[in-house]
């Protein structure tokens, strides 16, 4: 089914389009005489660039920029590779900017069109839900090669078109996906939660029921809590870099117990009424990896976690699951305790 959505952020604008697959959507898009630069994961452009390159035969120029396949590679390094190949590009063109691939694709090419000298569109075809969700973000960023903000801008593509059939043979990536929405359910609704819940009790569910029944309600959450959703477990996950035993986590591990790490945060900050231990069950049984390095030092990575605390990146705080109530940076006490609290319940799931 095809929709279309006008999505605004602020005084931005963009057109979503999703329920139908890029092949039939892109011919009855304008394209026509302009210079499409294609940014995208090496892994995508094997896969699709011969059938994109024909289905928009009818555009002046088509150029493919190629970044690696991890999902931060919107890096520093990356944007000064990407600003010497357009620099052959003269300005006079009509330029469209396309990003397909995941969210550092996105980020990269977002924070480029917003300030090349090069003037056109941007567009975006994410890969999968995660990457949709940073579409939905005006913010961009450019980050170091440890993954810290090093440049940030404010940018939203015009067009965002969703494929949901590009997403549905990944298993990782699905699981990747499944933490986006599961923030969303513990930021912005208790109700969407308890959905999740019920619909996905295992790990084939998991696998074999779509997302695309909730398309809809992803982008209301984010037109609504966007900047919340994306800087739940932000801290938490930044607190990993630069301690020993991080570098056994994988990033996406780092971004996941980073999320819930800060729920249980908030569960012994605010006494939130939500029994934990049988939330972490349920993800145990999705095949999430709960478990910590044995190498991972906990007064470490509290003494870390308040240094970025400190400088500047305070916690967003629930007063019950779904419902927001500003910021605040934590004492070391409760922080300790609620991770501690978290690892006891994962070991007593191991015995």
């Amino acid at each position: 089914m095809f929709v279309e959505v006008n999505y605004q952020k602020g005084q931005l604008e963009s057109l979503v389009i999703y329920g139908e697959t890029f092949a039939a959507t892109l011919p009855l898009l304008d394209c026509k005489n302009k210079h499409v630069i294609f940014i995208s994961n090496q892994r995508y452009y094997d896969l699709f660039s011969e059938k994109i390159n024909q289905l928009l035969k009818e555009s002046l120029l088509i150029d493919w920029y190629i970044c690696p396949n991890q999902s931060h590679c919107n890096t520093l390094k990356e944007l000064n590779q990407l600003l010497d190949f357009i620099q052959r590009f003269p300005e006079a063109e009509d330029y469209l900017f396309f990003a397909f691939g995941n969210e550092g694709v996105i980020q990269l090419t977002s924070y480029l069109q917003k300030n090349t000298l090069l003037k056109g569109d941007f567009w975006v075809l994410p890969v999968s839900i995660r990457a949709f969700a940073q579409s939905l973000i005006a913010k961009t960023k450019i980050v170091s090669e440890k993954e810290l903000p090093v440049l940030q801008g404010t940018n939203l593509p015009q067009l965002i078109l969703y494929d949901q059939t590009l997403t549905q043979e990944q298993q990782t990536g699905k699981m990747i996906d499944f933490l986006t929405l599961l923030t969303c359910g513990i930021v912005c609704s208790r109700d969407f939660l308890k959905e999740l819940y019920f619909n996905y009790p295992q790990a084939q569910s998991l696998q074999r029921i779509s997302f695309s029944g909730l398309i809809s309600l992803l982008i209301t959450f984010y037109q609504e809590k966007g900047e919340l959703i994306e800087s739940y477990g932000q801290a938490f996950e930044q607190a990993f870099y630069g301690i020993e035993g991080s570098h056994f986590l994988s990033s996406s591990m780092k971004k996941m117990l980073g999320i819930l790490f800060h729920l249980a945060w908030n569960i012994e900050s605010e006494k939130i009424a939500f029994n934990f231990e049988n939330f972490l069950r349920w993800l145990k049984q999705l095949g999430f990896p709960l478990e910590l390095p044995e190498q991972f030092l906990l007064s470490d990575y509290v003494e870390n976690l308040l240094r970025v605390i400190n400088n500047g990146s305070e916690l967003l705080v629930l007063s019950e699951i779904g419902e927001t109530n500003g910021f605040r940076k934590g004492t070391d006490s409760k922080l300790l305790v609620a991770i501690e609290n978290y690892q006891k319940i994962v070991k007593e799931m191991q015995a």
